[in-house]
Formats: structure tokens, C-alpha cells, sequence
């Protein structure tokens, strides 16, 4: 992603410092928030499957969402 992202959005004949360090800080910022949406989800999800019976609910929801998505991809 980073390698991508330098190479659309560096302009070559401006500083590459600046630049680089904006991609830098953007990426950062866009991670951080990513994982911490990810964090708040699991602590939420955690909450919910203490009992083996939601536990087996939700991992048969995402075994159906996973074979969904695998049938999108043939379609």
C-alpha cells in the first residue's frame, strides 16, 4: 500500500520529504484507526459469545457469509 501510495500520489519535481511525510502520517492515521475498529469490534463481539451455544451461532453466520462471498466471486 505504501509503495502504491508513493508512487500515485509523489510529484517528482516538488520536495519528497514533505510529500513522503504527509503519506506517512496519512497511512498512520487511516492504520491506528482501522485497528482500533477492529479492537472495538472484537471486545463487543467477546461480549456476546460467553455461552457455547453463541459461539456456535456465530461461527456458523460467518461460515454461511464466507461461502456467500466465495459464490459472488464465481458469479
Amino acid at each position: 500500500m505504501a509503495v502504491g501510495a508513493m508512487s500515485i500520489f509523489t510529484l517528482p519535481d516538488r520536495a519528497m520529504a514533505p510529500q513522503v511525510l504527509l503519506i506517512v502520517a496519512i497511512l498512520g492515521a487511516m492504520g491506528f484507526a482501522s485497528m482500533a475498529l477492529w479492537l472495538g469490534g472484537g471486545v463487543l463481539i467477546a461480549r456476546y459469545l460467553r455461552t457455547e451455544r453463541a459461539l456456535r451461532r456465530f461461527n456458523i453466520a460467518l461460515g454461511i457469509l464466507c461461502i456467500f462471498s466465495v459464490v459472488l466471486i464465481f458469479v
